[in-house]
C-alpha cells in the first residue's frame, strides 16, 4: 500500500461506505462560514446568515448521518446543535443591538441575559470538545496498549511453542 492509499484509508475510514466526500463538505461548510463572518458587515445579516448556515448543517448531518459510527453521528450533530444556539442568541443579541430601545435599563438588562446564555453555550462547547479530545486520547493510548500487548504476547507464544517443540522431540527422541 503506497502513502497516497494510506492516507485515503484514514480520511475515508470514519464514513460510511460511498460518504466519504462528506469531508469536502464539512472543509467548505467552515470555509462558508469563516467567510461569512468575516465578509459580511451588518451584524444582523451576519448573524441571520450564520444561523441559517448553521440550521442548513444540522439538517444535512441529521438526514445524511454520515459515519460509520453512531457516536461520532452523536458527537457531530451535538457540536452543530451547540453551535446553532450560539448563532440563535447572536442572531437575537444582534436584533436588539440594531432595535431603537427606548429603555436604558431594558437594553442592558436584555444585553445582561444574552450574554450570560452566550458563555453559557460558549463554555459547554469547550468542555464538550475537551472531551472529546481527552475520549480521543485515552482511546489512542488504550489502542497502543492492547497492540503492544498483543505483539508481545504472539512474541511469548512463539517461544513457547518453539519450547514445547524441542521437548516433545526430546521425548519422542528418548
Amino acid at each position: 500500500m503506497n502513502l497516497s492509499e494510506l492516507i485515503n484509508a484514514k480520511i475515508e475510514a470514519p464514513y460510511r461506505q460511498h460518504l466519504c466526500w462528506w469531508e469536502g463538505v464539512m472543509i467548505l461548510r467552515r470555509a462558508v462560514f469563516v467567510l461569512v463572518s468575516v465578509f459580511i458587515v451588518d451584524d444582523l445579516a451576519k448573524y441571520y446568515s450564520l444561523f441559517c448556515l448553521c440550521l442548513l448543517s444540522l439538517f444535512c448531518h441529521t438526514w445524511m448521518r454520515p459515519f460509520s459510527r453512531i457516536r461520532d453521528n452523536l458527537a457531530e450533530g451535538l457540536a452543530l446543535l451547540l453551535l446553532t444556539s450560539v448563532c440563535s442568541l447572536s442572531l437575537i443579541g444582534g436584533y436588539e443591538r440594531t432595535a431603537l430601545i427606548e429603555s436604558n435599563s431594558l437594553t442592558s438588562s436584555i444585553a445582561t441575559s444574552i450574554n450570560g446564555a452566550s458563555l453559557i453555550l460558549v463554555f459547554t462547547f469547550i468542555v464538550y470538545t475537551v472531551i472529546i479530545f481527552a475520549r480521543t486520547g485515552v482511546s489512542l493510548v488504550h489502542s497502543f496498549a492492547m497492540k503492544c500487548k498483543v505483539r508481545r504476547r504472539k512474541r511469548e507464544g512463539g517461544r513457547g511453542r518453539d519450547k514445547q517443540k524441542r521437548e516433545e522431540e526430546r521425548t519422542v527422541s528418548v
